[in-house]
């Protein structure tokens, strides 16, 4: 018994990896939850053995805050339905203790008070038996003394048990009895191996990157790739938006163009030249984009007119697809966002029927199939397949402008795919640096298709990936949207980065040192995005609270480079033409000298809060007149260096 002892405790002591247990010997008894009727589970911990004056007297005692963590090399991969991985991610769990003062540590709580049912809880616990009853043990640590780790909360100790000591627990607490769960037999060892944790993690994210090594060959290889992949339905629309309207020029200098031929066809029919007339036209529609008639060009000017005053096909028709295209991106993001609960839902009633008629192969051949496919992975690269397939789909469509919706349905889908890659083989890690490696994959993933569609759309996703992986981001809350940094250091980190960036696009733009190819994707999100992380950042930095706050003793360097930058892109964007360089930086302006009045109002001059809110409130009305008065200078904001 001392030798099983022994080993237990130096199991125990390696996972503790360095920190001092405050009780080396913890026990407990559980008991049906009461918070909500048939919901949840209550544990009682104690130093010592647990009686029933204990239980009742330890649910009165201090509330602490906590966290339980379960170790067990062999517990996750029991759980049914591949449901070990999400677990695993989701400890260590956060609880509230209930302790109670005295000679031992008495201390009691509830997991999944309200969520957990009864039915749930005894099958799970059923199905962990059945799988060879693995020992795990609880890790409980309280908030209060830190451990020589200073990010760890105090280590109170561990307690190992099985499932069928916490079915016997809970059965006899329904006679009112309370019986030890602690597992007092032979330990093995827990701790998993470097080379399944590296194997874990691999297997993790094989599915993601063979998708980026695939989205990558298809920007590189794209007929081989094309010719491979199987078509999801026959493209037979031969004719685009372009050939359906009048012929009519995108942009001045096209229309400058189409008038300098159309004299041209003028002048050469006078001639009756008709090889020369058929060049002439052939020019006409490489600039429309389409085939355009002799009468077509002569009549271009009303045309051009009729758009203009808006009064023509051509802008009622662009103006619908415009709003359709609005309506397309808001039914990919609910497809995005509603596929996996609409499955599961769906598939009730049908499983219900399908029990009704024939629960013999259902339980015997469907489910055991269906959760081996799901178990193994099949489903996953089933939808990883069919994401990449309609990326496929879109290049090869003749409508360019449908093809890139059809693509872009393929590539917001790979959301839900990695959620179900994670919910199968995802790893413990912080939420943090699982938004940030996730933000680095998808911008490295969607930068072979914008460069294939050359689109904004996809480069404003592949942008703003590039700064979730960073640390910016927009989260929400009712009546409010927060625009920041998720840390400190985030914000020091995207600042240079942003500088860099809005730098480099300026510098190759301006000098044209780079095919526009790889460029025109990227520019205006880049910039736009780029200036304005990068001031928001520096305005952040260089306000009075944020010094007090962090102590960083650099007050005077980020006001200074503050004012520095809002005057260089003032300079760079009114000398170069990149309006909206300048009005991102006039905007930022503003906002600098409404934060330093407010500091100097407050912090200073100990002024007046109502007199403060006034004279902001006068601020912001007559800066809403001016808005009103130039709705270009908001336009410009969003079409910066275009």
């Amino acid at each position: 018994m001392s030798d099983i002892r022994n080993a237990t405790d130096k199991v125990l002591s390696e996972l503790a990896d360095g920190d001092h247990a405050h009780w080396k010997h913890l026990d407990a008894s559980v008991a049906f939850g009461k918070v909500r009727k048939n919901h949840g589970i209550e544990i009682t911990i104690s130093s010592g053995p647990i009686t029933a004056t204990e239980v009742q007297q330890t649910s009165k005692g201090t509330p602490v805050g906590g966290t339980l963590d379960l170790h067990g090399q062999r517990l996750f991969s029991a759980l049914p339905n591949a449901t070990g991985s999400i677990a695993e991610m989701m400890l260590p769990l956060t609880i509230l203790l209930c302790e109670q003062a005295g000679e031992q540590y008495c201390a009691h709580f509830t997991l999944g008070a309200k969520k957990l049912s009864r039915n749930r809880l005894v099958s799970t616990l059923q199905h962990l038996v059945a799988n060879g009853d693995p020992p795990f043990v609880f890790e409980l640590r309280k908030n209060g003394k830190r451990s020589s780790r200073a990010s760890r909360p105090e280590l109170v100790g561990f307690l190992p048990t099985t499932a069928s000591l916490i079915l016997c627990g809970l059965q006899s607490s329904e006679s009112s009895t309370q019986q030890s769960i602690r597992f007092n037999g032979d330990l093995p060892d827990i701790r998993k191996s470097r080379f399944r944790a590296v194997s874990a993690w691999l297997r993790w994210w094989l599915l993601p990157c063979v998708f980026l090594a695939l989205s990558w060959m298809l920007w590189l290889f794209p007929q081989e790739i094309l010719t491979r992949t199987p078509l999801l339905w026959n493209d037979t629309n031969d004719s685009a938006l372009v050939d359906i309207l009048p012929p009519h020029p995108t942009n001045m200098s096209s229309a400058f163009k189409l008038g300098g031929l159309r004299e041209q066809l003028i002048f050469v029919m006078q001639g009756r030249n008709e090889t020369d007339a058929a060049a002439v036209l052939a020019a006409a529609g490489h600039l429309a984009g389409r085939a355009v008639s002799h009468s077509q060009l002569m009549n271009m000017l009303e045309e051009i007119e009729r758009v203009e005053g808006h009064q023509s096909i051509v802008t009622r028709v662009t103006g619908t697809f415009t709003f359709v295209n609005i309506m397309w991106f808001l039914a990919i993001l609910g497809i995005i966002v509603s596929i996996g609960p609409s499955i599961y839902h769906i598939l009730r009633p049908i499983r219900e029927v399908i029990i009704r008629v024939a629960k013999r192969v259902y339980h015997n051949v469907i489910m055991p199939t269906v959760l081996r496919l799901h178990s193994w992975g099949a489903f996953e690269v089933v939808a990883y397949g069919v994401c990449f397939a309609c990326i496929c789909q879109g290049i090869r469509m003749k409508n360019l402008d449908a093809g890139k919706f059809v693509a872009l349905t393929g590539a917001l889908g790979v959301l839900p795919g990695f959620a179900y890659s994670t919910t199968l083989h995802g790893r413990r890690i912080g939420t943090d640096k699982l938004t940030h490696m996730v933000g680095v994959w998808l911008c490295c993933a969607w930068i072979p298709t914008a460069l294939l569609f050359q689109s904004d759309l996809f480069g404003y996703l592949c942008v703003m990936a590039g700064y979730v992986a960073l640390g910016f981001g927009v989260w929400a809350h009712p009546l409010c949207l927060v625009i920041g940094f998720d840390s400190s250091d985030s914000l020091q980190r995207c600042v240079p980065i942003s500088a860099l960036l809005s730098t480099a696009l300026v510098f190759l733009r301006v000098s044209n040192t780079l095919d526009p190819v790889y460029l025109l994707p990227f520019t205006s999100a880049g910039t736009v995005m780029g200036n304005i992380v990068l001031l928001l950042g520096l305005l952040i930095l260089s306000t009075w609270s944020y010094f007090r706050r962090e102590k960083s003793g650099k007050f005077w360097f980020f006001n200074t480079l503050m004012i520095l930058l809002l005057g260089g892109t003032q300079f760079a964007g009114l000398v170069l033409g990149l309006h909206g360089m300048a009005n991102v930086a006039t905007t930022f302006t503003a906002l600098y000298i409404l934060d330093k009045y407010a500091e100097w109002h407050l912090y200073h001059c100990k002024g007046n809060a109502w007199i403060l809110l006034l004279l902001v409130s006068v601020s912001v009305w007559q800066g809403s007149l001016c808005l009103h008065n130039n709705p270009a200078f908001v336009a410009s904001l969003f079409n910066a260096y275009k």
